[in-house]
């Protein structure tokens, strides 16, 4: 309650970005970057990345009264930047987390040369971006933790509990608002992407309480679980119901041992295609069928085929990338063959997007700096390898880590600068990971 007394302005101003954006429509996109000047003179940085957060989430929704918020974000991002390094004094000293990832944007700005000319803009724009979101979002977290503490934690996930809450809330008076193909997707665009936003918060959530066990109560945390656990098994994503549970899983496991786990990872993977095919079987034998709609499971939900297509494009060129957005603007080239074939959407798979649109060298140094941080963060907290698992299985079936303005990249980058910052979290001798 003293979070939400703290920072009463700030949640009425986003609740006032809502109802802008479902009366007042374009008006929001002027609006919101208005208040973002405000919060600047009156240096409220952590009320700035959150409401970039938010603005992120909102931006996901498929709702026509809330896209305001997708041409908002870009503004948005635009000017965190320049507050950035026209202001940079005030977040001395700067955070190095951009630096490892310096080489994967390089690359990635080298195979903006080998993009088509229809995809040169967007290709140019996804990669300012990226490069904007790695370098603005761990300053802003590490400003946010100088000037409030352990505050900004709390308010980010009192923001997270309260837009599940919205959209378990519509869907008891307003469900038709919150169901895609009969399938709750909350206030997200997809229900697939709310698997993930549950996923991502609740991985932060986990982590947090276990390195920082007094900051909420017993209260607080039994119902923030119960609305990430409501809102994940409403949502029917297989993906991040099976990502939650192999993080729950392995951080056991990587208390005995980091590589056993890794192992072992490699090993559901691999016979994952094999557990997918005889669900079904299991599923009809309990019942359960409908809720694991077992009929996409027969035809593989069409990610075999997208996977198929992404590989036949990355084989006439391994070495090579096309720029970012390249795997988005392939695919739609190809939409109408695809869907007959049972396909809809993008490859389905980080791995094989940044590969497309970046290239072998440019997927090996994004990975070569995401695992690196994760194996640096598991000195404050072991069980952050367990969170590194279920993400990296999480990316098998979906390719948002790709994309950077959506509300689940900024909250991995979140969560890394939360557990490499020697400011933010002290190592302490006991916590330190036997990597063997």
């Amino acid at each position: 309650m003293d979070t939400i007394v703290k920072y009463r302005q700030f949640l009425i101003m986003l609740i006032l970005w809502l109802i802008v954006a479902l009366f007042g429509g374009p008006i929001n996109i002027v609006f919101i970057p208005l208040c973002v000047i405000f919060l600047k003179l009156r240096n409220r940085y952590t009320e700035m990345l959150l409401g970039f957060w938010f603005v992120c989430t909102f931006s996901d929704s498929r709702l026509d009264l809330l896209s305001s918020f997708e041409q908002a974000k870009y503004v948005y991002i635009v000017l965190l930047t320049i507050f950035l390094l026209l202001d940079a004094k005030q977040f001395t000293p700067i955070n190095r987390f951009f630096i490892r990832f310096l080489p994967f944007i390089l690359v990635a700005f080298y195979c903006i040369s080998h993009t088509p000319a229809a995809n040169l803009s967007n290709s140019i724009f996804k990669t300012f971006s990226y490069m904007c979101l790695l370098f603005i979002t761990p300053n802003y977290v590490s400003k946010s933790y100088r000037d409030n503490g352990y505050d900004f934690i709390r308010l980010f996930i009192i923001l997270a509990a309260f837009i599940l809450f919205l959209g378990l809330f519509s869907k008891l008076f307003i469900p038709s608002l919150v169901t895609f193909e009969n399938r709750f997707r909350g206030l997200l665009g997809n229900p697939n992407g709310l698997g993930i936003y549950c996923l991502v918060v609740f991985i932060l959530f986990a982590l947090v309480n276990r390195s920082l066990p007094d900051l909420f109560s017993k209260q607080e945390k039994i119902l923030v679980f119960i609305l990430l656990f409501l809102s994940l098994i409403l949502s029917g994503s297989r993906t991040a119901l099976v990502a939650s549970l192999i993080y729950i899983m392995f951080s056991y496991l990587t208390r005995i041992s980091p590589i056993l786990g890794f192992i072992i990872l490699i090993a559901i993977l691999m016979g994952y295609e094999y557990i997918d095919i005889n669900l079904v079987t299991v599923a009809k034998s309990v019942g359960i069928e409908k809720y694991l709609r077992t009929e996409t499971l027969q035809n593989a939900a069409g990610r075999y085929i997208a996977w198929k297509f992404a590989w036949d494009n990355i084989s006439k060129n391994i070495f090579m990338g096309h720029g970012f957005e390249y795997t988005n603007y392939l695919f739609s080239l190809h939409q109408k063959e695809l869907s007959d074939m049972g396909h809809q959407g993008n490859a389905h798979n980080s791995y094989l997007t940044f590969w497309l649109d970046t290239g072998i060298v440019g997927l090996f140094l994004y990975l070569w700096a995401f695992v690196g941080f994760f194996i640096k963060a598991a000195r404050k907290n072991k069980v952050i390898i367990a969170a590194l698992f279920a993400i990296l299985f999480s990316i098998v079936f979906e390719s948002y880590l790709t994309s950077s303005l959506n509300p689940y990249t900024i909250v991995i980058i979140i969560i890394l600068t939360i557990f490499t910052s020697d400011e933010i979290l002290p190592i302490k001798a006991q916590d330190i990971i036997p990597l063997h």
